[in-house]
Parts: structure tokens; C-alpha cells; sequence
């Protein structure tokens, strides 16, 4: 499934107990990242598990988001430009994905910036 303009605005949003904002597409079958300029950089949080996403890429530049929820998809691989669209990222969750060797976690590392991963 397409992640659309649409599915976007309908998508859950509400204050996480840590007080994030967050957009929860959790379960909606998608298969890959797009249209997430139409949050219009909102959210702190954006929660993409239970899909079917292979690879983090084609995000919009998204300063404000500090967590990323990508449990329990098929992400084996990482754009080696990620980092410069989400500046701010802090956590990364990448439980239940495909990611086999640490090389493939590199383009995580690009840069200074401290940044949380569990896989």
C-alpha cells in the first residue's frame, strides 16, 4: 500500500506520554516512505512498525522529529543520506527488521550526533 496524502491526515495523532507529538502508522501494509512532507514537519515521533518497508529512504527533510518507530518490518537496508534529512533524530528502533551486519547501520553514523539504536 501506498502511504498517501490521505492516509496521512487520518492517521492517529496524539501527545505521547513523554509529550511528543506523534503520527502512528502502524499496520497500515505499507511497503515504502513517502508524502511524510505533508506532516509538515509536526511531529516529534513517527511510528511506522508493523509494515512491510525494506529500505529508510526518500524521507523530506523532518528537523523536529526525534524518534523513529520502525519495529517488526523488512528494513535491510539504510539511505546513506538519511541523517541529513532527520538532523535531530535521537532514537531509532529497528526491532524485528532485516538488518544483518553492522555495516549496514552506517549511514547512521555520518556525523557527530549522538543517536540511540535498538535493534
Amino acid at each position: 500500500m501506498r502511504l498517501t496524502i490521505e492516509l496521512i491526515l487520518q492517521a492517529p495523532q496524539y501527545k505521547s506520554p513523554a509529550q511528543n507529538w506523534t503520527l502512528n502508522l502502524r499496520g497500515c501494509q505499507l511497503d515504502t516512505i513517502e508524502n511524510l512532507g505533508a506532516t509538515g514537519d509536526y511531529f516529534e515521533c513517527i511510528d511506522i512498525s508493523d509494515n512491510q518497508i525494506i529500505k529508510l529512504e526518500d524521507f523530506p527533510p523532518l528537523p523536529r522529529l526525534t524518534s523513529l518507530i520502525v519495529c517488526n518490518n523488512r528494513v535491510a537496508r539504510i539511505a546513506p543520506d538519511l541523517m541529513s534529512f532527520l538532523p535531530n533524530l535521537e532514537s531509532l528502533v529497528l526491532t524485528n527488521n532485516r538488518i544483518e551486519r553492522l555495516v549496514d547501520l552506517m549511514p547512521l553514523f555520518e556525523g557527530e550526533k549522538e543517536l540511540d539504536i535498538i535493534n
